[in-house]
């Protein structure tokens, strides 16, 4: 059910004044201006099974950074555990929180909070224009869709994916594509969702676990898979997989070194992969055959976005996944320009 926010006007007043002597230790930080119309909105998850996830913003043309931007325009508002993802529909944003199955809605221009609905461990969702399709690790299966009314922010049908840990998704045309990335457990699959029916019409093996998804310039859907380690038993590890879908059929599949953590991302011209492993980011010509393991970035991130204007790469280091993350950002060549200061597990960017 849609649960409309109601923060006192004297509070967010109070929020406002605060904040005005209270900023982060980077020397990009600002006191929150409650302006958020250009930039880029960084999603921190906070410390796992405690405490809650914040939303930080930087501003490249000014150089500014505002950190739990959601907390201090709502008076203080927690978020939950753990923050997952952002999802931004025109002047709609929805703030996906996993552990809290919570799904906040506020408005993507100032942050100010509009509601909030419940879903069953949500993790992103993308859009149409019509509905949201919001992937959540619940399910007969394990996995699952919900279609989302973007204009009461609720939840009108629940599709299951026929796998486990439904995660990220793309939508081409009337076809909804789906990484089954295994949840708490393994998975190779991705369904593919007829959108007109609201039906899985088929599964494609992709390798082990599935987790990030991107749609390339010519309508190729691109799944990066991490593989599986085994710590008792190496026999049963799984090399991770670059793999290309096209008519929804597997047309080509690249090993790439087995990893713990993975994601990807594409250049504003669609021809480019950027694929972040836990030791380094690497590239992919979409219109290669073979997969070049010679890191571009000799540097593992947690999390991985490219600016879809300037090209710039954002990756997200989690560090000791305890204390206040760091935001490196690299020129299309790789050079790399700014570092900042977020929150607890920073780990998927934003753009505006």
């Amino acid at each position: 059910m849609f649960r409309k926010s109601n923060v006192p006007t004297f509070a967010l007043i109070s929020a406002f004044l605060l904040s005005l002597i209270s900023c982060s230790d980077d020397d990009t930080a600002v006191p929150f201006s409650g302006n958020y119309e250009t930039g880029v909105f960084i999603t921190n998850e906070g410390p796992f099974q405690s405490g809650s996830g914040t939303v930080s913003y930087y501003n490249s043309e000014a150089d500014t950074l505002e950190n739990e931007v959601f907390q201090k325009v709502n008076a203080g508002q927690e978020l939950g555990n753990i923050l997952q993802s952002m999802t931004i529909d025109g002047d709609q944003g929805f703030l996906h929180v996993n552990n809290a199955n919570t799904v906040h809605v506020v408005n993507a221009n100032d942050m100010a909070s509009i509601g909030s609905f419940e879903a069953e461990l949500p993790r992103y969702m993308v859009t149409d224009g019509n509905n949201g399709y919001l992937s959540q690790w619940a399910g007969s299966s394990g996995g699952s869709v919900s279609i989302v009314d973007l204009t009461n922010s609720s939840i009108t049908a629940t599709i299951s994916t026929r796998g486990a840990g439904a995660e990220k998704l793309v939508v081409n045309g009337n076809r909804l594509y789906v990484a089954n990335s295994g949840g708490f457990g393994t998975d190779s699959t991705v369904a593919v969702i007829d959108l007109d029916s609201r039906e899985v019409i088929k599964t494609l093996a992709v390798g082990t676990n599935p987790t990030s998804m991107v749609k390339d310039k010519d309508n190729n859907i691109w799944v990066f898979g991490k593989g599986f380690s085994d710590w008792y038993d190496p026999s049963l590890n799984t090399e991770g997989l670059l793999v290309k879908i096209t008519n929804d059929e597997v047309a080509l599949s690249l090993p790439v070194e087995n990893n713990y953590q993975n994601n990807m991302a594409i250049s504003p011209e669609g021809d480019l992969l950027y694929l972040a492993t836990q030791t380094a980011v690497y590239t992919h010509d979409v219109a290669s055959t073979t997969f070049d393991d010679t890191p571009f970035i000799n540097k593992g991130f947690y999390g991985l976005g490219v600016h879809p204007v300037t090209g710039n790469i954002y990756g997200a280091d989690a560090g000791d996944f305890q204390s206040r993350g760091e935001v490196t950002i690299y020129s299309p060549a790789g050079e790399e320009l700014r570092s900042i200061e977020v929150g607890i597990i920073p780990n998927g960017f934003v753009f505006k």
